[in-house]
């Protein structure tokens, strides 16, 4: 069970339970940096992290995660709601009031099949 402040990062969601790939404490006002790398040919997934400035650091080994035949890159953020049964994307509530906000600083993909992985931010 993880905290309200926790960033959880899940492998193919076609897996039933997906599989947890990182987690990491959110941090209130400090840039938090991923990158995700799959190898579509061995069928895994290897995840880098740093916050602020810092260059990227692989913070999992390769780890076994089946990214055959998504057919599409998609980036997202997913808030759990209160109260889900089941569905988490289409069940449960938001509470009200709430002020609260994320900021995508930029999102970008490069093809490190030839194992070049940009590190810096």
């Amino acid at each position: 069970i993880s905290t309200p402040d926790t960033l959880q990062l899940f492998g193919n969601v076609n897996q039933n339970p997906p599989q947890l790939l990182f987690t990491i404490s959110f941090v209130d006002a400090v840039f938090h940096n991923f990158a995700v790398t799959l190898d579509f040919n061995a069928l895994t997934t290897q995840v880098f992290f740093s916050t602020g400035t810092d260059p990227l650091e692989a913070v999992t080994e390769v780890i076994a995660n089946d990214v055959s035949g998504q057919g599409q890159f998609h980036f997202g953020l997913l808030k759990k709601p209160t109260d889900a049964v089941g569905d988490i994307t289409r069940n449960g509530f938001q509470e009200n009031g709430i002020d609260e906000g994320i900021i995508f600083g930029g999102i970008f993909q490069e093809d490190s099949s030839t194992g070049c992985v940009s590190l810096q931010p």
